[in-house]
């Protein structure tokens, strides 16, 4: 392979080695050259970390849900054809057409145009990856090549013989530093809201780099052949936002839109999307996301509580791999036990902080399950006082 060069700087040197390793033993590796009670201490990090944040997401959750509240109740709707002095520090809503005076191109292979907002170089190097396989006290490591954004750390591999070499440069954005709507300049935190990319396609006439192609793929490929990728070999494609319709709520900060803030709150109120919607659907929308973030960490805590209860069976579990087909008994033994635990006790900690940063919301519901639950006592002893009438007593 011949040597990439970009520039002063960037070399990748000769690479050929493409075999894949099978397993290897790992001496002194696995479950076996780990200690079990440190898992034990591990797992209960774990699982008292899972409190941490559910308490956390939850207030989290209320924060934000009050700040866009606040925020939308604020917002006044302009035109973003001029600056009006006396919206300056309030929120605002404004949209139209984002403007790109001028062109933006990719700081290392120089690829873009005119009128982009925006524009994404993807970088991918072919790379060895380390799988491990733990069975019977045994720990075998096997090898595979993959394409791979980030660099993969090789010299933590545990067999030698699978360099990977350093990526000379990284996926990367880049936001028009002159984009404008209207009056209203837009600085990378509102550019950075603006993800709907298209691939951009690599010019026919471009010059590609020494010991670089353009592919049929429309990505620059740094190797022999794309069809058969060697270790270290590179590829790299590009996408970019073009001007267009954008919509905007922020706080007027001269020409510029920032955050804004509910007093005593930390959650910051900036939203952008592309396309003309109004503020309502911005604050909705933003409102979406933040129910869905509050799921996904739900989620996340429950997942971290059970693995914090599964790593406390690491004794037992260490202890069944001296006995062939044992560990897959005790280990299914200790995941059930850790669903049966994890369960019940996520979703006890889940109604006592959710409770606890709604009080008010709480009393009411706790009230009107209160009343709910006497009406229906109250109910249910007249229907049996009516189906035992009391007979009178004779004279």
């Amino acid at each position: 392979m011949a040597d990439f060069e970009l520039g002063d700087g960037f070399n990748l040197g000769n690479l050929s080695d493409n075999n894949i390793s099978g397993g290897s033993p790992a001496g002194g590796g696995g479950s076996g050259g780990s200690n079990p009670f440190l898992g034990m201490l591990i797992g209960l990090a774990m699982f008292i970390a899972a409190f941490f944040l559910i308490s956390w997401n939850e207030h989290r959750a209320v924060d934000a849900v009050k700040a866009l509240m606040w925020a939308q109740d604020q917002t006044t709707p302009v035109a973003a054809t001029s600056i009006n002095p006396a919206n300056e520090g309030h929120f605002i809503a404004l949209q139209g057409d984002a403007a790109a005076p001028q062109p933006l191109y990719d700081s290392l292979f120089g690829i873009g145009g005119a009128n982009l907002l925006r524009l994404h170089r993807k970088v991918e190097m072919y790379q060895w990856q380390q799988s491990s396989h733990t069975q019977n006290h045994y720990t075998t490591y096997s090898y595979s090549p993959i394409w791979s954004e980030m660099q993969i750390n090789s010299s933590a591999f545990r067999e030698s013989g699978h360099q990977n070499p350093p990526m000379p440069f990284q996926s990367a954005w880049q936001n028009n530093a002159t984009a404008t709507l209207g009056a209203f300049r837009l600085n990378d935190l509102i550019l950075g809201k603006l993800n709907s990319t298209m691939p951009l396609p690599i010019p026919s006439n471009y010059q590609a780099p020494a010991g670089t192609r353009v592919t049929a793929a429309n990505e620059l490929y740094h190797g022999n052949d794309p069809a058969t990728p060697q270790i270290g070999d590179m590829r790299v494609t590009f996408e970019a936002l073009a001007a267009g319709p954008v919509s905007i709520v922020g706080v007027q900060n001269q020409n510029f839109i920032s955050e804004g803030f509910k007093p005593g709150d930390r959650f910051g109120v900036l939203l952008a999307e592309t396309g003309l919607k109004s503020s309502d659907a911005l604050y909705q929308d933003e409102v979406n996301q933040q129910n869905l973030m509050t799921w996904l960490l739900r989620g996340g805590a429950l997942v971290l509580m059970w693995l914090g209860i599964y790593l406390l069976f690491s004794p037992l579990v260490w202890l069944a791999n001296f006995v062939p087909f044992l560990d897959w008994v005790v280990s299914g033994f200790a995941g059930m036990v850790a669903t049966i635990i994890a369960l019940p006790v996520f979703l006890i900690a889940e109604i006592v902080f959710w409770f606890s940063v709604r009080p008010v919301l709480s009393v009411c519901i706790a009230a009107a399950g209160i009343a709910i639950g006497a009406a229906l006592l109250t109910r249910h002893k007249q229907k049996l006082a009516g189906n035992n009438p009391v007979n009178p007593t004779p004279a």
